[in-house]
């Protein structure tokens, strides 16, 4: 009876692992044929990046291994979009994510790499997109993290120089904090203002902020009160906040009364 049951397993184990062996033949076999497809279509004649992007679009995820290789030959071919794709969508973009470039067998440069070569061609939407790259990069050496913060701050301004409301407000953070550039409230005051006019909806707050620093109470306390008003987000976050601070202060001199 345990002879038979032991046989039995081994059958069903054997079973089981011809099924996962047949699989992964079928699987390279369609890798295989979707690599022949890729070079059977940029094979028929010279194909531009935009043909590559737009095959590729109209693939979307039905055939991953042909529209990663199409996608990857447009980035190479020079176009800036599939470059900013490709840097967005490897694994080593924050924050990380599964690698779907596991089916390209030569995967070529990192995202950096990628990402920097459409920043390089002007437009201001990959420079953001570099500049939150370097943004987002926090790695454990300050001497590597203080390169990340200049890295940041340069492709943020020069993303703002071309009108990037986001990038304007980034720039004036980094100023009022001191990140990547040297700390000067007067910058960020006018980066804030340049972000608040170029529809930046977040520019208010960081003013107010820049207000509160430079002992100019008055008139944050002026704007916050319109900001309130209006029922303006940036406002009712601030005013959540100063009262999460009092309700922490209040609770910290009760527990010192106690004490």
């Amino acid at each position: 009876m345990k002879a038979t049951t032991i046989k039995r397993a081994g059958i069903i184990s054997l079973a089981v692992l011809s099924l996962i062996l047949l699989y992964q033949n079928s699987g390279m076999r369609d890798e295989l044929r979707q690599y022949r497809a890729a070079e059977i279509y940029l094979a028929e004649e010279e194909r531009t990046a935009e043909d590559c992007l737009a095959y590729a679009r109209t693939l979307g995820r039905a055939d991953d291994t042909l529209s990663d290789v199409l996608w990857l030959v447009a980035a190479q071919k020079g176009d800036a979009d599939a470059q900013s794709y490709l840097g967005r969508e490897l694994d080593t973009y924050p924050p990380y994510r599964p690698n779907r470039y596991s089916s390209i067998k030569d995967r070529g440069p990192k995202s950096e790499k990628w990402l920097l070569a459409a920043a390089r061609q002007g437009n201001p939407k990959h420079m953001e997109t570099l500049a939150r790259f370097y943004d987002y990069s926090r790695p454990d050496d300050k001497t590597a993290r203080r390169q990340m913060q200049l890295s940041a701050f340069h492709w943020y301004r020069e993303a703002a120089l071309r009108n990037n409301a986001y990038c304007m407000y980034q720039v004036a953070s980094m100023y009022r904090l001191g990140e990547g550039v040297e700390k000067d409230l007067a910058q960020a005051e006018q980066w804030f203002n340049k972000a608040e006019a170029a529809g930046d909806q977040s520019a208010p707050g960081g003013l107010w902020l820049v207000y509160m620093e430079t002992g100019r109470k008055d008139i944050a306390d002026a704007m916050l009160k319109k900001g309130l008003e209006e029922g303006l987000p940036w406002a009712v976050h601030i005013k959540k906040a100063q009262e999460f601070e009092e309700a922490r202060q209040r609770w910290l001199q009760e527990r010192e009364n106690r004490e």
